[in-house]
C-alpha cells in the first residue's frame, strides 16, 4: 500500500530473539536501520517518517525483517 508522511510496521515475534528491520531502495542499496538489537515475544510496533530531517524519497522500497530463525521481505511503496 502506498504511505504519505508516515508509516507504522507491525512485527508480532513468538518469543525473545535478535532481530533487525532495515529499509532498501529498489536497486538492493540499504538505506536505513529502522531496528536493531534484542527483542521481547509480543507485538512491536515501529514508526518511519517519510518527511522531515531525513525523508525519504518517492519510489519503492524493500522491507527486511532479519531474527535468528528466519527473513522476511516485504515492499513498500512512497508517494
Amino acid at each position: 500500500n502506498p504511505c504519505a508522511g508516515c508509516a507504522d510496521i507491525a512485527v508480532t515475534l513468538p518469543h525473545a530473539t535478535g532481530a533487525d528491520l532495515k529499509l532498501y531502495d529498489c536497486r538492493g542499496s540499504l538505506v536505513r536501520v529502522l531496528a536493531a538489537g534484542i527483542f521481547p515475544a509480543g507485538k512491536h510496533t515501529l514508526g518511519i517518517s517519510t518527511s522531515g530531517e531525513r525523508h525519504f524519497c518517492r519510489g519503492v522500497y524493500l522491507l527486511r525483517l532479519s531474527t535468528e530463525e528466519s527473513t522476511l521481505v516485504r515492499k513498500l511503496v512512497i508517494e
